[in-house]
């Protein structure tokens, strides 16, 4: 199924795609099924009162897709974009929206049982946007949850295009 998550305790042998990117020197990923295209960062109008990890929204071959700052909207610290600043157009349920990333690095392929749920690290440390943990070769990658970042109640209420008419 297209929308579903990753879902570590499916059974073993059966190898899902990630595409994976990088913020502050870690790296994360993508279930790849989700994704529709990478762009480069640009052509955002921005939203005034937006919370700060609504970039603003694009407009892609005539849908408007919110932009969300996937750094800020984890917490990290902003930098300065460059070139290889892009955006990751993905499913996230029943629209489009496109999640700005450091780089994009890779799809990689990865096993099954190299999935692990992410840790519960008590309430001082919010793992809401983790879906899984995937191990490749020595490297851990952070396997984010497109919905819950994207659909979170302050996105949802920030860009409300369908209440249009």
């Amino acid at each position: 199924m297209i929308n579903a998550p990753l879902d570590p305790t499916k059974e073993s042998g059966s190898a899902k795609q990630l595409l994976t990117f990088s913020l502050a020197r870690e790296f994360y990923g993508l279930d790849l099924q989700r994704v529709r295209e990478i762009r480069t960062f640009g052509g955002v109008t921005r939203i005034p009162n937006a919370p700060p990890s609504v970039e603003g929204v694009m407009n892609l071959r005539g849908e408007i897709v919110p932009i969300v700052n996937v750094r800020t909207r984890l917490g990290l610290p902003a930098v300065k974009r460059d070139r290889i600043t892009v955006v990751v157009i993905v499913e996230a349920g029943p629209r489009l929206a496109g999640l700005v990333v450091d780089a994009v690095e890779d799809v990689i392929d990865v096993e099954s049982e190299s999935l692990t749920h992410a840790p519960s690290l008590g309430t001082d440390i919010d793992t809401t946007f983790l879906s899984c943990i995937a191990q490749v070769r020595e490297q851990l990658v952070l396997v984010l949850d497109i919905d819950r970042l994207v659909a979170a109640d302050e996105i949802a209420t920030s860009f409300c295009a369908d209440s249009i008419t």
